[in-house]
């Protein structure tokens, strides 16, 4: 972490870092996802699967990782330390004609489930 000049501490995050987040944050919010905020989320398990079209050896997906497990946190208004297990898969796509893409998935302990939601 870094401080600025107020002392604030703050994470650099470089322009792609930035695009993706902005990017993933966007599709995110057009998803049921955001319904999740109606509960009171005690654990959550969550797996990232990264489609990648080419580098696919020398992309390291742990940055990746936490930028899309931030994402989440922020879409369904969850603390990520509620996130007890996070996994990443790294898989090549050899069609070149298909998108580079992430997949997310999402098991949750919710207890407190407001009236009227189910």
């Amino acid at each position: 972490a870094t401080t600025n000049k107020h002392g604030a501490s703050y994470v650099y995050k470089t322009p792609s870092v930035k695009k993706y987040q902005e990017t993933l944050l966007g599709l995110l919010e057009d998803t049921d996802l955001t319904k999740i905020r109606d509960y009171d989320v005690q654990e959550a398990v969550v797996n990232f699967v990264f489609f990648f079209r080419r580098r696919f050896n020398t992309r390291d997906c742990t940055n990746l990782t936490k930028s899309s497990e931030d994402c989440l946190a922020q879409i369904i208004r969850v603390n990520d330390n509620r996130f007890t297990k996070v996994c990443s898969e790294k898989v090549f796509v050899a069609d070149k004609t298909l998108p580079e893409s992430v997949e997310i998935f999402l098991s949750l302990v919710v207890y407190n489930i407001k009236e009227g939601v189910l």
